[in-house]
């Protein structure tokens, strides 16, 4: 355990760095109490993490470990998070826990990328609270942890790490992989913000840089109250495009940009536009839909990233089952995106002829998938997860729909929330009653954390086995400082 709170001193003072652009965007705005909240954030980042670096010993983790650092990550920095909502007085409510509460959904929300917010005027949050806001969404998505062990670790230390966060497959190098994967999101960053500034004439810096951010995490936190009034045409094309780019998995980027055009496209992405065609055709043909707000929407469901210019509580039956169909999904595997992902889809629709043929003849033959064979453990924690998965979802809204809700609409809201898309859907709203919202926000860390990582991280089993003794120098400032 002592690993695990050594790793964790050192995310919180990087967390604390990543506080700063905020505290520099209050100053330059002159939001005194803002950068107040934010030094009191970086502040409070800076000594739990350099006392729990004092108090523990950095050494390799395991499998297990590294859940267990990636689950407290997301309950623990949320917390912290939660500051400069409950110093700006965000949600004024007599009652403490009420407002704690309040507090800490909306920080989980940003860090999980899922965008929700009980939040009614986000236009009259300071500038630099907006510009907080996308860049928790961005370090959500990336995961701070991968940001930290990347960059301190030996390569052969952070495999574990690496594959339970799921950015990397653990057949590539890791630490290149990463520095790779940076670069790429920065040039997108940059890209994207220029594209909406000069076509798009949004003009508005901070509101930009924040919704560029925030989508490229496959985050949907809005800048404005109403994003109707910034995702005119042709801001809704160009956002469209960068929500399909950030649901893209990050092997493909990679190979793109290394100029390996052939090898570059998988199944899994053919499979990804064809799920948004095939729903697209659908919305446009029998819901009657123009096919621009049909793209919007169907993109904005499959990449979880959460966007809406409708309301979603007058759609169809019909239609919300569809887009609780494709966030169920969601994007690609190694991607931001989140859902149950489309290769674990394909692999399970694979499986269907590989296990009736097997049933008829009598012989388990090899599981081939993507041209590698899958081992039988793997097949079986794929179907798994699937199983698990739409168990939480059904669970979930069981409860909400106790509250008077349509069964549908609760469903709604549990996959929303499951699959960090975050549609905006008035089931979890500032009134909700307490245990819905501490069921909002269990359930945004489960489906950011996946199932079995959280599972593994909270279980008695198995035994570890103790990693070799490998001490490894602490920096003196953290990262950045």
């Amino acid at each position: 355990m002592k690993a695990v709170l050594a790793n964790l001193g050192f995310i919180f003072q990087i967390a604390g760095v990543l506080t700063l652009p905020s505290i520099l965007v209050g100053f330059y705005y002159n939001e005194i109490n803002a950068v107040i909240s934010f030094f009191i954030t970086a502040t409070v980042y800076f000594f739990i993490g350099f006392l729990l670096n004092a108090l523990s010993e950095r050494k390799r983790l395991s499998f297990k470990s590294s859940c267990i650092l990636l689950s407290m990550t997301f309950f623990f920095l949320a917390i912290v998070n939660s500051i400069p909502y409950l110093y700006l007085n965000i949600f004024s409510d007599p009652n403490p826990l009420v407002q704690f509460t309040n507090s800490y959904l909306e920080a989980v929300s940003g860090q999980t990328t899922t965008g929700i917010t009980l939040i009614k005027d986000v236009e009259s949050l300071p500038q630099s609270m907006i510009l907080f806001r996308g860049l928790s969404q961005w370090v959500g998505g990336m995961s701070i942890i991968f940001i930290l062990l990347s960059f301190l670790y030996p390569e052969k230390s952070i495999v574990s790490v690496g594959k339970v966060i799921g950015l990397i497959d653990g057949k590539t190098k890791i630490k290149k992989t990463f520095s790779s994967i940076l670069t790429i999101q920065f040039f997108y960053i940059v890209v994207f913000s220029l594209l909406f500034y000069f076509i798009g004439s949004l003009t508005h810096p901070i509101q930009t840089v924040s919704m560029v951010i925030s989508s490229i995490a496959a985050g949907g936190i809005k800048p404005v109250n109403d994003m109707s009034t910034i995702l005119y045409y042709p801001n809704n094309v160009i956002l469209c495009v960068l929500m399909v780019i950030a649901a893209t998995s990050f092997t493909i980027h990679r190979k793109l940009f290394a100029g390996k055009f052939k090898s570059a496209f998988t199944k899994e992405f053919w499979v990804f536009l064809f799920i948004i065609f095939f729903a697209v055709f659908i919305l446009n043909y029998f819901a009657k839909w123009d096919l621009q707000s049909a793209f919007f929407h169907v993109i904005s469901a499959s990449t979880s990233s959460g966007y809406s210019l409708l309301d979603f509580t007058q759609l169809s039956e019909l239609t919300k089952f569809l887009f609780i169909s494709l966030m169920f999904i969601g994007g690609m595997s190694f991607s931001p995106a989140n859902g149950i992902r489309v290769a674990r889809l394909l692999m399970f629709v694979k499986s269907i002829p590989w296990v009736i043929k097997n049933v008829l003849t009598g012989k388990e033959e090899p599981f081939v998938f993507n041209g590698k064979e899958v081992k039988t453990s793997d097949f079986y924690l794929n179907i798994a997860y699937i199983i698990l998965a739409g168990f939480f979802v059904i669970l979930c809204a069981v409860i909400f729909s106790l509250e008077h809700f349509p069964f549908t609409d609760s469903l709604f809201e549990s996959v929303t929330l499951f699959t960090n898309t975050g549609i905006p859907f008035n089931v979890l709203t500032i009134t909700s009653p307490l245990y819905l919202k501490w069921l909002a926000i269990f359930m945004m860390i489960l489906g950011r954390i996946e199932i079995f990582p959280f599972l593994i991280a909270f279980s008695s089993y198995p035994k570890e086995e103790k990693p070799k003794e490998e001490k490894l120098s602490l920096p003196k400032a953290p990262i950045g400082g």
